[in-house]
């Protein structure tokens, strides 16, 4: 007899387990693009200044995702201060160092939400 056999209770739970918790990080990833290229097509273009980064944890493709926390002069004049992340290469990552000005867009609907166009 199999080790199978006399688990079922743990085998399919395991086994159930196993394949909802890729799917839920994939949908999330997933979403996460969308909302992105949202912001790109239909955001408002402002420079934003490079505080901190630093590196999630996280790597797509051997390429690092990188958490910035920056500085965004909108169109009101008014600047503020907001954290986004973003998988990059490693040959961008000199180029985004601190105090670096980037390119970015907001989120008319939610200020907080910045897409760097890196």
């Amino acid at each position: 007899m199999s080790a199978l056999s006399f688990m079922p209770w743990y085998f399919f739970p395991m086994m159930i387990a196993g394949f909802a918790v890729p799917v839920f990080f994939l949908v999330r990833m997933l979403m996460g693009s969308a909302e992105r290229s949202r912001i790109l097509a239909q955001g408002i273009p402002v420079q934003a200044t490079i505080l901190q980064i630093w590196e999630t944890g996280v790597r797509v493709n051997d390429c690092p995702q990188v958490g910035f926390q920056i500085q965004v002069m909108p169109p009101s004049g008014i600047p503020y201060t907001t954290q986004t992340t973003l998988v990059v290469s490693q040959l961008v990552i000199p180029r985004i160092q601190p105090g670096a000005v980037v390119r970015a867009k907001l989120d008319p609907a939610n200020p907080n939400n910045v897409a760097l166009e890196l």
